[in-house]
């Protein structure tokens, strides 16, 4: 029987190699596709309320000071135990309505992440008409989009976005209570590269009474804490 050439013996190769799985070698599995997975890189907070919980994605490429500020907030257990403040239609709040610390983020808006969906994380405001007039963000309290709102696009200073199960933020009411938030991801390396302006911030919310877990003993708020953990 007549032979057949290499070169023709290589191309045939190749074209069966493209319609099997046999010549991907160490290739890395590509994402799930489920709400949330991907990389190693992203930022990701679980909210735990007692109906259940939701994802955050954190947006450090167009916020990344609230996302620092944010980070640090859930690290000391902030938020641990705290009721969902307010709710309605448009959206749900959640923070602590006690004594203000004495600090501001400014404001990092960006046609990347607007109100144009249900699920985006955001400052509110600081209780005051002036404050409201100039837009002057709220540094600990924060608010989940439940619709879409075009209005809110360049005033309130968003920062996420829901990515699972936003159903347990559109059924969230008054008196749902925080069970924990826990960070996922690389939370250490992005905050480090904060730690100024974290320091900064710890000290005026200690100054309001605002206390991690472990300051009590002079110690730094470790990554993980009550209802807090970091991976």
């Amino acid at each position: 029987m007549r032979s057949i050439p290499t070169p023709v013996l290589y191309l045939l190769s190749f074209v069966i190699c493209l319609g099997s799985t046999a010549c991907t070698g160490d290739r890395e599995p590509t994402s799930s596709g489920e709400p949330g997975a991907g990389s190693g890189s992203e930022l990701l907070a679980e909210v735990e309320l007692g109906t259940g919980v939701f994802t955050i994605r954190l947006r450090p490429d167009v916020a990344p000071r609230s996302v620092a500020n944010f980070g640090n907030l859930v690290r000391r257990g902030f938020y641990h135990g705290r009721e969902v403040i307010a709710a309605n239609g448009s959206s749900a709040s959640f923070g602590r309505p006690d004594r203000l610390p004495a600090y501001q983020v400014a404001n990092e808006y960006s046609p990347d992440l607007l109100f144009d969906r249900p699920g985006i994380v955001a400052w509110t405001f600081l209780d005051t008409r002036e404050a409201t007039s100039n837009q002057i963000a709220h540094p600990t309290r924060f608010f989940v989009s439940k619709a879409p709102n075009q209005a809110w696009n360049f005033s309130f200073n968003p920062f996420g976005e829901v990515v699972a199960n936003q159903e347990v933020v559109a059924e969230a009411r008054p008196g749902d209570w925080i069970r924990s938030i826990r960070l996922k991801g690389d939370w250490a390396a992005f905050l480090a590269a904060h730690e100024e302006a974290i320091t900064s911030w710890n000290r005026a919310l200690r100054g309001s009474g605002h206390l991690a877990p472990d300051e009590s003993m002079g110690s730094l708020p470790s990554a993980t804490g009550p209802g807090v953990s970091s991976n």
